[in-house]
């Protein structure tokens, strides 16, 4: 059942049928969030499932030791007491989560499925946003991507509402299903596999996110250059610096890539602003969970503007400090992926899946905040 918990968080997340005309249940239960709900169903399983949990089977890795400082790191210098109690409330449910999952996922075989099902969850929303577009739009996004959006796709949700962070998400999609079901797999799945690789890659087409077809070609590069031969290696990056980049210019609002153009100048505030608050004004705390937009607010008279990125937000609300434990993270996670040495088909295919899966965590937020 704890496993069962684990599957119901990816739909919650990704597709959350309680957000649009499909949370009816969500209605009848108001008065519970679906993830709290989810949270205390997957704690209750983890408790009771067949010889139940140790002490020892806690802060068994680097990574649980440094998931555990970073979130108390967040809170402690979140600021006032009231603060302090809004951070961790925030991301309580997150961080038990992360307990679940890493108690859940405790052999290949789940690991492979849960992975399987992550994948086919994306693919869902992805066909969920296009869908959109023909007529079936149970989110009402249509009016929001031909009226705002200026054409540009999202999936009108609290965290898709944005074309970047849709493309963002989905283009992962792209390698990860060709690993699934296209690498070393029976020609009778390759074909409909290549069928489905296209799917995400015009879902991305449609959200004419920059940074997202920048990440979905470094994404694409990185997943094909690892573990490759480095002849094959140098060969890619040749064909990548010069084909690869000449397609990805090509693509819409790719000629906008310019410093004169307004979402770049953003950017570049922002990005200035956090490194200025992350190296001089709170270099080992920062300002406090989620205050960078009120601290900028406070100091550029009134000017408040997103952070565009994970890093920067991390770095600039939790300081060097913060910033330390959560690069090291991502760095802990390649760290163990690069050194495995899989045995089997199957577990060279779930090595190279996750790998997919942090490297393009690890490319996005440079562009996107999603930190939290």
């Amino acid at each position: 059942m704890d496993f069962i918990s684990t599957i119901i968080f990816l739909v919650l997340y990704y597709i959350r049928p309680h957000e649009h005309t499909w949370g009816l249940i969500y209605q009848l239960v108001g008065w519970m969030k679906p993830i709290q709900m989810v949270t205390i169903f997957g704690m209750v399983a983890m408790v009771r499932r067949p010889g139940g949990i140790r002490k020892s089977d806690f802060l068994q890795t680097p990574h649980d030791w440094f998931m555990l400082i970073l979130f108390a790191h967040i809170v402690l210098t979140a600021g006032e007491f009231e603060r302090m109690k809004y951070a961790f409330n925030s991301l309580l449910p997150v961080f038990v989560f992360y307990v679940i999952i890493v108690q859940a996922l405790r052999n290949l075989e789940r690991l492979e499925k849960f992975l399987s099902v992550w994948i086919g969850v994306i693919l869902v929303l992805v066909t969920l946003a296009l869908l959109s577009l023909a007529g079936f739009d149970p989110t009402g996004g249509k009016d929001v991507v031909d009226g705002v959006m200026k054409g540009r796709l999202i999936f009108n949700t609290s965290i898709f509402n944005n074309p970047n962070a849709l493309g963002h998400s989905v283009v992962p999609a792209i390698p990860l299903v060709y690993f699934l079901l296209f690498w070393k797999r029976p020609v009778f799945i390759k074909i409909p596999a290549a069928f489905l690789i296209l799917l995400p890659a015009f879902c991305v087409f449609q959200t004419q996110s920059k940074g997202a077809y920048l990440a979905g070609g470094a994404t694409l590069l990185f997943s094909m250059l690892f573990k490759r031969h480095w002849v094959l290696q140098a060969a890619m990056l040749m064909l990548t610096f010069g084909v690869g980049i000449t397609l990805i210019k090509k693509l819409p609002r790719m000629d906008e890539f310019s410093k004169t153009e307004g979402g770049i100048q953003g950017r570049m505030i922002a990005f200035e602003f956090g490194y200025d608050l992350t190296t001089v004004q709170a270099k080992w705390t920062g300002v406090g969970y989620k205050k960078y937009h009120e601290t900028m607010r406070e100091q550029l008279s009134g000017i408040g503007i997103a952070n565009h990125g994970s890093y920067n937000e991390i770095g600039s609300n939790t300081g060097q400090i913060g910033l330390f434990l959560y690069l090291g993270l991502l760095y802990l996670s390649l760290r163990v992926l690069f050194f495995s040495k899989p045995r089997t088909v199957r577990e060279d295919r779930v090595q190279r899946l996750l790998f997919i899966f942090v490297i393009s965590f690890g490319i996005s937020a440079w562009v996107i905040d999603w930190a939290y």
